[in-house]
């Protein structure tokens, strides 16, 4: 048996076959033994150990190795000056950045809410909206998926109606006590109940809410998917700063693709990182709302560029530091 980095690895004989084993053999490890792990592996401490210690009680020690592994080598040991404070830092900063997303993504919420409402109520009337068949695309929908995803709704809304706390609801159903019109039911939905509701649209309504933000219909529609998975992570305490889209949504706008970074020249491969996001609520809300005072984003990721480097900005998804710097979000 050979045993490395918390893992026993054997071979078993079972009935003459050598069968290969993983066995995880990671132990707990005290405050002070996290830190001593750290540190062999090159962090540095600018205050000390202690203090050190007390940001581990309270943040996990596989948290904060999270956001310092872009700081790590090939070999699993921290490159040069590498200092625990400057990784808490980071992870601050991340957690600002997406509370600040998810501000932008309420204002998104709204709009969408606002724009499916008011096209189902103006074609359909209040309780048009419960007959899925009168308003989904069935061209790119089998009818069984539609009468799948109508239970599910109707489940979802007789649920939502029940338990809301909303004053208004709460007076109209004193008076009507069956179901909600679609402009009181739609507000009760998560943003995720949203872009299903956007995705099970006719083709002709996806368009004209498109239209409604200034795109065209393919491209918006992976704008607030990306908007909707932005907003999960961001709700869940999820490392942001460094992630990596697997589906990166269509962006066609040229001014916007100024602003990214190209990380492969030959075949003008664009970013896959967090600047996608960024770039596309900053579109999206002061479509919204040209007024709203924007600079929170841009001050997080400020942060989150230590030396203010082309090279941190890039790492990030951006062309430059002076893109981040320019951003009106």
């Amino acid at each position: 048996i050979v045993q490395g980095s918390g893992l026993c690895k054997g071979f078993l004989i079972i009935e003459g076959e050598i069968m290969c084993s993983n066995i995880y053999k990671g132990i707990h490890l005290t405050f002070e033994e996290q830190i001593n792990l750290f540190e062999e592996r090159g962090m540095k401490f600018k205050d000390g150990k202690d203090k050190a210690k007390e940001k581990l009680k309270f943040i996990n020690y596989y948290k904060i190795k999270e956001f310092s592994l872009p700081y790590m080598n090939e070999n699993k040991l921290y490159k040069e000056n590498v200092y625990f404070e400057d990784i808490i830092h980071r992870f601050y900063w991340d957690k600002n950045l997406r509370l600040y997303f998810l501000r932008i993504t309420e204002k998104i919420e709204i709009s969408l809410k606002t724009s499916i409402a008011y096209i189902l109520g103006r074609e359909f009337g209040a309780f048009g909206y419960l007959d899925f068949k009168k308003w989904t695309d069935k061209n790119r929908y089998c009818r069984y998926y539609i009468s799948h995803k109508e239970n599910e709704f109707k489940r979802k809304f007789a649920l939502l109606s029940y338990e809301t706390g909303s004053k208004i609801i709460s007076e109209y159903k004193k008076e009507y006590p069956k179901e909600l019109p679609i402009w009181l039911i739609i507000d009760l939905l998560s943003l995720g109940d949203i872009v299903d509701l956007y995705t099970l649209l006719n083709q002709k309504f996806r368009k004209e809410i498109a239209k409604l933000h200034g795109l065209e219909l393919e491209q918006f529609e992976s704008w607030i998917k990306n908007i909707r998975l932005a907003r999960n992570l961001s709700a869940h305490n999820h490392n942001i700063v460094d992630i990596e889209f697997t589906t990166k949504p269509k962006i066609q706008i040229q001014e916007m693709k100024e602003k990214l970074h190209i990380y492969d020249i030959k075949s003008n491969t664009t970013t896959n990182k967090i600047a996608l996001t960024v770039v596309i609520m900053e579109y999206l809300v002061f479509k919204i709302n040209a007024d709203f005072p924007g600079g929170a984003i841009k001050k997080a990721l400020k942060q989150l560029c230590k030396y203010k480097t082309d090279e941190e900005a890039q790492k990030l998804g951006f062309k430059n530091f002076q893109i981040i710097e320019k951003l009106k979000i």
